[in-house]
C-alpha cells in the first residue's frame, strides 16, 4: 500500500514540475518552405526548438508543364501518329502523349522510272518488247492502287496490268485511287521502236549488205570492199554516228578516173557504092562518165555527112573504154562537060565522084 502511494505521490511531482515549466516556455518558431510541385501543395512549417510545430501560407499545386512534344514515329497509313512530352517542371517524369495532326502516312503509287511532266511521261521501250508490264514499274504505297486504261476516261481497261505495244507509238491512262476514291490520274505514251531498213546504193558497183537498224540506234559502216569500175570509192554520204530515225539509202561516193580511153573513127564514102569504110581512128582519153562532144574537121573532097543516122558526135565515157564516136562524110562530086578545053576533049562528060577515073582524048 506504502508502495503505490509513493507512486502516485511522485507522478503528481513530476507533473507538477512539467506544467510549471509549460506555462513558463515561451515558443520560438523557424520557418521552412516547402515549395509547391505539379500535384501537390507548397506550404510554410513553424517549428519550435520544444517540438511544436504548425503549417501555414498554403500554395495551390503547380500542375505539369508540357512543352517540347516529340514525334513518336507511329503513324499507320490509316490514323494519325502520336507525340509525346515529359514535363519540364524540374523533377518531374510525368509524360503526356497526344494526337500528332498530318502525320497519317500518305497512300499513292510511285513510279519507278517513269519522268512526269505536267502529268505526262513520253518513254521508248525497245522493238522486242511486245507487251508492258505496269505492275513492275508501279509501286503501291499504303492503301493506294492503280487502274490502267487505254483511253482517258477508263472505258477500256487492264485487269492485269499487262497491256500489248504496237509498234511506234502507244498511249495508255494510269488512274489512281486511295481507299477506292480516285484521286488523279496519269498519262504515258510509249514508244515501241520500230525496225527500219538501211541500203547502200553503189551506183552499179558491187553490192553491199542491207542493214535492219532498230530506231535511235546507229547503223554501221559496211565490211564490204566497194569496187566500181572506171571509179575509186572515198566515202559514204552518210555520218554514221547519227542515230536512224527512218528508212534510207545511203550513196557511195566514187572519184571519177581520168583516163578512161574512147575512140574517134572517121568513116569515107566507098567510090564504087554508097556504104563507108572506116579510115581514120584517133584515140583519146577522158574522165569516167562524162559526155564527151566533137566537131566535124574538113577533109578534102568529102563532105561530112550531117543527116547520116549512124553520126555521134556526143557520147558518155563508158568505164570499159568502149565509147567511139562515128563520123560519116560522103564523097564530093564534080561535074565534067565538053566546055572543059583545060584538060582536052571528054568522051564522057558528066557528074562523077572523086577518085573516079574519067577517059579523056
Amino acid at each position: 500500500m506504502k508502495k503505490i502511494l509513493l507512486t502516485f505521490a511522485t507522478l503528481f511531482i513530476l507533473l507538477s514540475l512539467t506544467l510549471s515549466f509549460t506555462a513558463c516556455h515561451k515558443h520560438e518558431y523557424v520557418e521552412s518552405v516547402v515549395k509547391p510541385t505539379c500535384t501537390e501543395k507548397g506550404y510554410t512549417t513553424h517549428t519550435c526548438s520544444c517540438g511544436e510545430t504548425y503549417n501555414d501560407s498554403y500554395v495551390d499545386e503547380l500542375g505539369h508543364e508540357f512543352i517540347n512534344y516529340t514525334y513518336d514515329n507511329n503513324a499507320t497509313y490509316d490514323n494519325d501518329g502520336t507525340k509525346t512530352a515529359i514535363c519540364n517542371r524540374d523533377g518531374c517524369e510525368e509524360r503526356d502523349t497526344i494526337t500528332d495532326s498530318g502525320t497519317m502516312l500518305e497512300s499513292k503509287i510511285a513510279f519507278k522510272t517513269f519522268v512526269f511532266q505536267d502529268k505526262v511521261s513520253s518513254n521508248i521501250v525497245s522493238n522486242d518488247t511486245e507487251k508492258f508490264d505496269f505492275n513492275n514499274e508501279i509501286e503501291k504505297i499504303g492503301n493506294s492502287k492503280f487502274v490502267i486504261a487505254l483511253d482517258e476516261f477508263g472505258m477500256q481497261t487492264s485487269l492485269t496490268g499487262e497491256v500489248p505495244l504496237n509498234i511506234g507509238d502507244n498511249t495508255f491512262y494510269v488512274f489512281e485511287f486511295v481507299k477506292d476514291e480516285r484521286v488523279g490520274y496519269y498519262k504515258v505514251e510509249l514508244r515501241r521502236r520500230p525496225m527500219y531498213s538501211v541500203t547502200f546504193n553503189t551506183y552499179g558497183g558491187t553490192t553491199v549488205q542491207e542493214q535492219t537498224v532498230e530506231e535511235g540506234y546507229l547503223a554501221t559502216v559496211p565490211t564490204e570492199t566497194v569496187v566500181k569500175e572506171g571509179y575509186t570509192f572515198n566515202c559514204w554520204d552518210y555520218d554514221f554516228t547519227t542515230p536512224i530515225t527512218s528508212s534510207i539509202t545511203i550513196n557511195a561516193n566514187f572519184t571519177a578516173h581520168t583516163n578512161i580511153p574512147y575512140k574517134i573513127e572517121y568513116y569515107l564514102e566507098n567510090l564504087n557504092d554508097s556504104n563507108y569504110t572506116l579510115t581514120e581512128t584517133v584515140n583519146e582519153v577522158g574522165p569516167t562518165d562524162t559526155t564527151v562532144s566533137i566537131t566535124s574537121k574538113t577533109i578534102e573532097h568529102f563532105t561530112f555527112n550531117e543527116n547520116y543516122f549512124e553520126n555521134n558526135l556526143s557520147d558518155n565515157i563508158n568505164a570499159n573504154g568502149s565509147t567511139v564516136l562515128k563520123l560519116y562524110y560522103k564523097r564530093n562530086t564534080y561535074t565534067l562537060s565538053n566546055a572543059n578545053t583545060n584538060i582536052g576533049s571528054i568522051t564522057n562528060a558528066g557528074t562523077y565522084k572523086y577518085g573516079q577515073e574519067i577517059t579523056s582524048i
